[in-house]
């Protein structure tokens, strides 16, 4: 990763090719001082003078000023990381500000925007007033598009979509995000067929290990989506006592079946605190105390894992960790630990329970979740 390095590169490439400043400057037609104050930084070529010295050198601008507007996936990862720390340390202005900068320096390098955007999302709530988050939210909205009509590639577009989609509801646009996901996600559409069709191809052509693989990230996708879509089930049926006890006792059999509290406690966390608040919506404090316990279990497996913050395989899943490793993110949760910690601890704000405030069992979950901050 470099910034611009014009007076470096113009030094080198006027030593490589043998030439004094002086017949450079001749070429170029300025004085030799005004190549001597490039070389040392003292002031800039004018921009208009930029594609006769990379023609003269025989390089593109780009290589001329030394800027790359792409990034590696590891380049990736650590400025991600670093950003997510960032605004635990510095503060949420000036890491917005950061990776504002650092959005503009890389606007064509879109596997670091989309990571970007992931950003944004993830962290536009700790900005201090509503309207300010709202900008974020149109800038994250805008970012997306630029990914969409720019980018050539698809599975990057359709990302860029999905989170496009996401933002203009929280912006209050649902009529839009229903005509972008509609069509897309109807489940008669056969595209959402294809998964066995790729898998039988790859068995046609004797490459069993890619079908092995591909069917147990479908496995793992599908399974984490089941969850993820029972828990909006759950939120739909909070008036049908029956209907909610029956998705949290399937629910209760998957997550044991597939060991999904070792793979995934972010998804299954998320499943327990909705059941938690059912429950006490429906004044089963016993149920809802449980279901609390149940959410605080996962976030201590998050926080006390040896590998934090990682998407994990198993003895089921033996292959899908080289697929973690290739998705954004290396499978890692896309927020700072402390930040994840805060959203945690949020959970015994929720006025759904606010009759427990001196409940000794709520109190002792809240204590533990409290001893995990780092």
């Amino acid at each position: 990763m470099s910034g611009i390095n014009l007076s470096q590169n113009i030094t080198r490439l006027r030593h490589e090719k043998k030439i004094t400043q002086e017949q450079l400057a001749d070429f170029v037609g300025v004085t030799k001082a005004s190549v001597s104050k490039w070389e040392t930084g003292q002031s800039m070529p004018d921009i208009l003078i930029l594609p006769q010295l990379a023609a003269f050198f025989n390089v593109s601008i780009d290589d001329l000023m030394g800027y790359e507007p792409s990034l590696t996936k590891e380049q990736i990862d650590m400025i991600y990381t670093s950003l997510s720390s960032d605004f635990v340390t510095l503060g949420f202005e000036e890491a917005m500000e950061k990776s504002r900068q650092m959005v503009k320096q890389y606007y064509s390098c879109y596997e670091f925007l989309f990571n970007m955007a992931v950003l944004w999302l993830n962290h536009h709530m700790l900005a201090d007033s509503t309207e300010e988050q709202q900008k974020i939210l149109q800038d994250l909205y805008d970012l997306c598009e630029h990914i969409m009509y720019n980018c050539n590639d698809m599975e990057m577009r359709g990302n860029s979509l999905s989170i496009k989609a996401l933002v203009a509801l929280q912006l209050g646009k649902a009529l839009e995000t229903v005509d972008m996901l509609e069509e897309q996600l109807n489940p008669l559409n056969l595209i959402n067929q294809s998964e066995a069709t790729l898998v039988q191809a790859y068995q046609v052509l004797g490459q069993n290990d890619k079908a092995k693989k591909h069917t147990q990230i479908c496995i793992y996708n599908h399974l984490i989506h089941l969850v993820g879509n029972s828990t909006n089930d759950l939120a739909l049926n909070f008036d049908n006592f029956e209907r909610c006890e029956e998705i949290i006792r399937r629910i209760e059999k998957i997550v044991e079946a597939y060991n999904l509290s070792q793979l995934n406690q972010d998804v299954t966390g998320v499943f327990w605190y909705q059941a938690a608040i059912m429950y006490s919506m429906h004044e089963n404090k016993q149920r809802a105390i449980e279901m609390l316990g149940r959410y605080v279990s996962e976030m201590e497996r998050i926080f006390k894992s040896d590998i934090k913050f990682k998407l994990k395989k198993d003895d089921y899943f033996t292959t899908v960790d080289t697929w973690f490793n290739d998705t954004d993110l290396r499978g890692g949760l896309p927020r700072d630990i402390k930040v994840i910690w805060e959203s945690a601890m949020s959970v015994f704000s929720n006025p759904v329970f606010s009759a427990y405030a001196e409940d000794e069992e709520f109190c002792n979950l809240k204590a533990r979740l409290g001893s995990l901050k780092l």
